[in-house]
C-alpha cells in the first residue's frame, strides 16, 4: 500500500499525515496542490510532530503531479476542496482519490496548540482509514 496525502502548500497537515502513517508502517508520500516547492515544513508542524517522536525537519514541500498520482495506491485529501480540485485536475485518477473522514483545518500560521489538534484530527482520520481497511 502506497498512500500520498494532499493538502494545500505542503508545509503542515499532508507532511504530518505522511509521517504518522509511516509510523503506521504504510508507506507514505505527501504533495500540495499549491506547494512552494523546496520551502520546509512549518516550525509548528515540525515541533508537534517532535513531539510525538516524528522528525519533519527533512521534509521539502512538493507539488502534486501525474507521477505522483499513478504510483499511489491511495490518494488522500485533507478537505473535499482538495478532492474537487485535484479530480478535476487529473480525471484519470479519481478513482484513487478520497478524502479523510472528517475535514483537516489548515493550521498553517497557528499556535502550536492549534497544531497539535491538527495533529489530533490527522491521527483519528488515518485510524478510521486503516480500520475501513483503506490503508
Amino acid at each position: 500500500m502506497r498512500a500520498l496525502f494532499v493538502c494545500t502548500g505542503n508545509t503542515c497537515r499532508s507532511p504530518m499525515a505522511e509521517a504518522m502513517c509511516c509510523a503506521m508502517g504504510i508507506e507514505a508520500a505527501s504533495a500540495g496542490l499549491n506547494a512552494p516547492d523546496g520551502m520546509g515544513a512549518s516550525a509548528n508542524a515540525v515541533l508537534v510532530m517532535r513531539e510525538r517522536g516524528l522528525d519533519l525537519t527533512c521534509h521539502r514541500a512538493k507539488t502534486v503531479n501525474e507521477s505522483m498520482l499513478r504510483q499511489a495506491d491511495i490518494v488522500v485529501c485533507m478537505t473535499d476542496g482538495h478532492a474537487r480540485t485535484l479530480a478535476a485536475r487529473y480525471p484519470a485518477y479519481r478513482g484513487k482519490i478520497t478524502t479523510m473522514p472528517d475535514a483537516i483545518p489548515d493550521p498553517y500560521g497557528g499556535t502550536p496548540a492549534e497544531y497539535r489538534l491538527c495533529a489530533d484530527a490527522i491521527e483519528r482520520g488515518l485510524s478510521t482509514l486503516q480500520r475501513m481497511g483503506r490503508l
